[in-house]
């Protein structure tokens, strides 16, 4: 009903006075920058259903779904809108950018496969700067279902291309993580200590020490794992992460066979 009376209004105000039908996309706009998503989610509903066939059409479609998701939190309702861009719009910027919403509201849901034919699509069809996330994204979501190996051979695949020189550390980051979960343990030492051994001024290299202290514990090496988590609390005083392991290992450790004080 409310879209009824929307569109006879757009339609009395062309009527009446003359104006540019692209009017009502360019005030959808300028609502979106004020904060007022309803009337804005409106405007472009109403743009689209009126004229199509516009160049701003593609983008008014997008933009239901980006309000309906990022604003409104409905993510259902925004995954229908993002469908129609890819279906009415399939050749426009726009059914790039529903996509990779697509991929990342699967992947919330916890429907990973759906997010990685997303990405797989945007591998081959999306934006050339952006395709070494694509294909770390598709790695996360193969973790997500514990398929180390196949996450292992994108994120490998990803080390030989030509990549921005900041991505690498977190890329090994999850490979040792990978090695982790698999239960690989020495192999994702290995890992840890080549990102502990190159990349210090990284964030990533405090989140190594924290792997390694944990693959440690579960080798059984948990001297070495309360050395090393130990200097971390002295570097990082304010981790309570860093302080609950320490505590952990230390109860491990005294129930240990051949402990002494």
């Amino acid at each position: 009903m409310r879209r009824a009376l929307y569109i006879l209004m757009v339609a009395l105000l062309l009527g009446c006075g003359g104006a540019d039908k692209d009017s009502v996309f360019f005030r959808a706009e300028e609502l979106l920058s004020h904060g007022e998503y309803h009337k804005a989610l409106e405007h472009y509903t109403v743009f689209v259903d009126t004229y199509p066939e516009s160049e701003f059409a593609p983008k008014s479609q997008y933009m239901i779904g980006y309000i309906l998701s990022h604003h409104l939190s409905r993510p259902e309702e925004a995954m229908d809108a993002y469908a129609m861009v890819v279906n009415l719009y399939p050749e426009s910027y726009y059914t790039i950018k529903a996509r990779e919403d697509m991929a990342r509201l699967y992947s919330l849901r916890a429907d990973h496969r759906a997010a990685i034919t997303q990405y797989d699509w945007l591998m081959e069809k999306g934006i050339k700067e952006k395709k070494p996330r694509y294909r770390y994204n598709m790695a996360l979501e193969y973790i997500k279902m514990n398929e180390f190996k196949q996450a292992r051979v994108e994120l490998e695949e990803l080390l030989k291309d030509d990549i921005p020189p900041t991505m690498v550390p977190q890329l090994l980051y999850q490979i040792a993580n990978t090695y982790h979960l698999e239960g690989n343990l020495q192999e994702a030492i290995n890992v840890y200590d080549r990102i502990i051994k190159e990349y210090r001024d990284h964030p990533v290299y405090i989140e190594a020490r924290l792997g390694k202290a944990s693959a440690l514990e579960k080798q059984g090496s948990l001297k070495e794992a309360l050395g090393l988590l130990t200097e971390l609390e002295r570097e990082y005083p304010d981790s309570d992460t860093v302080k609950i392991r320490i505590n952990s290992t230390r109860k491990r450790l005294k129930k240990a066979p051949g402990f002494s004080r």
